[in-house]
């Protein structure tokens, strides 16, 4: 059994104050990230083998700050600039079947819309939303990750930062 957990960064600064590639978290988005770095570390007792990260600072801080909740060593984290210019379905399979096989839980930190599309095309449906701070667990009946097909996935979890946010009124 794998575990394919697509993270999309958590809150981060407005657009057009600097390059989007260049913005990073806000205070909520750091928090955000705690919140539900917790909740899977707490609730479904995730260790990640392998982290794979968008090298925007917004998806790396996302993805440094689960790695600290998660004891995840930050050197360890593979940056891969694709996943912020945006590469195919295919290409993101191609990608994770390259994971050594010795990896059960993969975690991925990247942006929307990619995120949502990562998810749909490896589920046989998924229509949820995908807010700033998701977490998505998807699980594969495989022993190796070259085994990974498009909508073979189960989904396990879909966790976000409202889940457990008292509403305001």
């Amino acid at each position: 059994m794998k575990r394919l957990i697509l993270v999309r960064h958590a809150k981060a600064e407005e657009h057009g104050l600097k390059p989007d590639y260049d913005r990073r978290l806000r205070p909520r988005g750091r928090k955000d990230s705690k919140l539900v770095a917790g909740i899977l570390q707490k609730s479904h007792g995730i260790k990640p083998d392998h982290i794979i990260s968008s090298p925007a600072p917004r998806a790396k801080e996302t993805a440094e700050i689960f790695s600290d909740v998660l004891h995840f060593p930050h050197v360890s984290i593979i940056k891969e600039l694709d996943l912020y210019n945006g590469m195919s379905s295919n290409e993101f399979i191609q990608l994770i079947r390259a994971t050594d096989e010795s990896a059960k839980t993969v975690m991925v930190f990247g942006h929307n819309p990619h995120i949502y599309m990562y998810a749909h095309n490896l589920l046989p449906a998924f229509y949820l939303d995908v807010p700033t701070g998701t977490a998505i667990s998807i699980l594969f009946d495989i022993e190796d990750w070259n085994d990974l097909n498009p909508k073979e996935g189960r989904l396990e979890f879909h966790e976000y930062p409202k889940l457990y946010k008292a509403p305001k009124f």
